[in-house]
């Protein structure tokens, strides 16, 4: 076998640590206990690397690699198809055959390395087990250290997932650059196939000693289980993960001294979050840490601080960060615009589309994030929101992030999510969907909403959930938010009919000056703030109800605000209210 590489590839810093750290525990899967040590680890990828060479792999091929549960597996595959001098392209089984051919397609790959067959997939297939002891083919390769590495695939979010191509010192350097430090023993439950996981499967090929323990999958109780019984010192959350664990009934009287640091990532979190997540973890540093899968290595990072509570903290490990208007003009400090980031020194990350690379990947080296966000004066970034997530109402531009963050700071709201609706006269109003407490008080979070976020940011309108919507890699689905939005409105037609329904329904149409009917929708019907309050001026005076503005938004429709109308509260004695003077609505 003769295979030349570069400290900085996967190959030769696993042939390094195999002779360093031979029969230390590299990567042990949980709760069974199946352990692969870096010189295990070695040998079965050069086996399995022998195997490629049979099947025909030669350098610059790309091999795709359906990720299941097994990180054993994918830790020795992985390493195989680079030692073969091919390209990883790892994609999480889960998301389905479809998905699974796709990007075999998208991403060239000339076959497959999977345990389970996968119909309609090009070219050969073979499981890691055939691979390691069926046919071997000699190796003659030198890989590098700027040779292509891994293809994965973005969440999409934001659209359909695009292929994002990473060199070995792209993906080693943060890991590398560092000085060695005390050995850790990390834990996490991150699936595979995304930036986290990836950038977790080759943690213990860094300068620091490192064992990560691997859950399959993520349960709150396995979780704290594991911590007592395996003792980390490190543990890796994404945000639903934390909110799991803060949930977590008995975790007050768990044993979790051992942890010294808490990471999270892949998604925004909530300072409340954070700070909740500090106190449950009373020995460890909690750490934030933001960036992209186009973005890496160039990272923001930082430890939980009350003093800033919504920064996501300085650039660290030869980052860059700079905030640019929509003419790429950077901005002075403390002005929001586009977040940008840079690794110095290192080959920059690409899209596999050539089109799609060159509006993110700029040719200065700066890459752009699709967040919006600013500068203090002593250089922490603060998020605002992604660019394609800010809501613009009546000429606003309102955060999702802070509104969702706000929301999440109601004692009986643990997880919520902002975003826009479309409306006729305002362009967008703020939405939001919250999964709360089982007894949650709707009325008092609209309250707590307005109170801390004015009438302008505050959300119109909210939906409770028994659990957000999420895709597939776990982040919650914006684009299934507006459908529990909608599902507030009550079916029905014609006039809301029979006593006070029709009087309200009278003065919706005089307010609005269009019909309406049991189903209509106040915002929908492009109501704002004015029509709110003259509704609310004429349902006192005419109805003698104690009627708030809160009430149009929180109804959904006609027959539901007509109910909330005939139970609500008589007015003890006549407001007074004066008559709001309007000006006729264009029409055309």
């Amino acid at each position: 076998m003769s295979i030349k590489a570069d400290n900085l590839t996967i190959p030769g810093r696993l042939r390094m640590l195999s002779a360093e750290r031979g029969e230390q525990t590299a990567i042990q899967a949980l709760p069974d206990g199946g352990r692969l040590t870096f010189r295990a680890w070695d040998q079965r990828s050069d086996d399995a690397a022998h195997g490629l060479a049979a099947v025909g792999v030669r350098p610059g091929d790309r091999v795709l690699l359906p990720v299941t549960t097994d990180w054993l597996s994918l830790a020795v595959a992985y390493a195989a198809i680079h030692k073969s001098g091919g390209t990883a392209v790892p994609v999480l089984a889960s998301y389905g055959e479809e998905h699974v051919r796709w990007a075999q397609a998208s991403a060239a790959a000339e076959g497959v390395v999977s345990d389970q067959p996968i119909a309609g997939c090009a070219g050969w297939a073979r499981s890691l087990a055939e691979l390691e002891s069926g046919a071997k083919a000699p190796l003659n390769v030198t890989v590098s250290a700027h040779d292509e590495a891994q293809i994965i695939f973005t969440s999409g979010t934001t659209g359909r997932p695009k292929g994002v191509a990473a060199t070995h010192e792209n993906i080693l350097q943060s890991i590398c650059s560092r000085p060695a430090g005390p050995a850790k023993v990390g834990l996490h439950s991150v699936p595979a196939a995304t930036n986290a996981g990836q950038g977790l499967l080759v943690q213990p090929l860094g300068n620091t000693p490192h064992t990560v323990l691997v859950l399959p999958e993520f349960r709150a109780e396995e979780f704290l289980d594991a911590i007592e019984k395996h003792r980390p010192t490190d543990i890796v959350l994404v945000p639903t993960m934390a909110l799991a664990l803060l949930r977590a009934q008995d975790a007050a009287q768990r044993d979790l001294s051992s942890v010294r640091m808490v990471r999270t990532m892949s998604a925004p979190i909530s300072p409340a979050a954070l700070e909740r997540l500090d106190a449950m973890f009373p020995n460890a540093a909690t750490v934030n840490m933001y960036a992209s899968t186009e973005s890496w290595p160039a990272r923001v990072r930082a430890r939980f601080d009350r003093t800033r509570p919504a920064s996501v903290g300085k650039p660290e490990g030869g980052t860059r960060v700079r905030i640019v208007d929509a003419s790429g003009a950077e901005v002075p400090t403390g002005v929001t615009g586009e977040v940008q980031l840079k690794a110095d020194g290192v080959t920059p990350r690409r899209y596999i589309d050539a089109a799609a690379s060159a509006e993110v990947f700029l040719a200065d080296g700066w890459v752009r994030t699709g967040d919006v966000g600013y500068l203090d004066a002593d250089g922490f970034l603060y998020l605002s929101d992604r660019v394609d997530d800010v809501v613009i109402s009546g000429g606003f531009n309102i955060s999702t992030l802070e509104v969702a963050a706000v929301l999440e700071g109601h004692p009986q709201v643990i997880e919520a999510a902002a975003f826009g609706m479309p409306h006729e006269v305002l362009g967008q109003y703020v939405a939001a969907a919250v999964q709360g407490v089982p007894d949650l008080d709707v009325a008092s979070l609209y309250e707590y909403a307005r109170e801390r976020l004015g009438p302008v940011k505050a959300p119109r309108r909210i939906a409770v959930a028994a659990r957000l919507p999420r895709t597939r890699a776990g982040k919650v689905d914006k684009h299934s938010l507006p459908a529990l939005i909608r599902a507030l409105a009550v079916d029905g037609g014609g006039h809301a009919g029979g006593g006070a329904d029709e009087r309200v329904a009278r003065i919706w149409e005089a307010v609005l000056q269009q019909p309406v009917t049991a189903a209509s929708d106040f915002l929908e019907l492009g109501g704002t703030s004015l029509e709110a309050a003259e509704i609310t001026v004429r349902v006192r005076r005419e109805l003698g109800r104690a009627a708030r503005e809160e009430d149009l938004y929180r109804a959904g429709t006609l027959a539901e605000y007509a109910r909330l109308m005939l139970t609500a509260r008589p007015l003890d004695e006549e407001a007074g209210d004066a008559p709001i003077k309007r000006l006729p609505r264009r029409t055309g």
